[in-house]
C-alpha cells in the first residue's frame, strides 16, 4: 500500500476514515431500533476495529491472502473476495474463542 499511494493520499484516507467512524458513532447513538446493550457492542466494535491495522505493513499483512484483485473480471474478483471474507470471519471467531 505504501508503495502505491503517496503521503497526501494516505493522509486523506485517514481523514476519511475518521469521518466514517464519527458518522457510525452518530448513527449508532441516534437510531431507535437498537437496544442500549447492542449500541454499546456496536460502538465498541467501531472503536476497536482500527487497532488491527496501525501501519501500512499491518494492512499489507491483513490483505496478503487476497492476492491480486483486478477490475477487469468483477465476478471472479467478487467470488475471490467473498471466499476471503468468510475465511477471515472464521479466523476472527477462532481468535475470539481463544480468549
Amino acid at each position: 500500500m505504501k508503495t502505491i499511494l503517496g503521503k497526501q493520499t494516505i493522509h486523506d484516507v485517514k481523514g476519511f476514515l475518521k469521518t466514517i467512524r464519527a458518522a457510525l458513532t452518530l448513527t449508532i447513538n441516534t437510531n431507535k431500533w437498537m437496544r442500549d446493550e447492542t449500541k454499546q457492542q456496536a460502538q465498541l466494535k467501531v472503536e476497536t476495529s482500527p487497532s488491527k491495522v496501525k501501519s501500512d505493513d499491518d494492512l499489507d499483512e491483513y490483505y496478503k491472502h487476497t492476492g491480486f484483485i483486478s477490475n477487469e473480471n468483477y465476478v471472479y474478483d467478487y467470488t475471490k473476495m467473498s471466499k476471503w471474507i468468510k475465511i477471515d470471519e472464521l479466523r476472527q471467531l477462532s481468535e475470539t474463542s481463544d480468549k
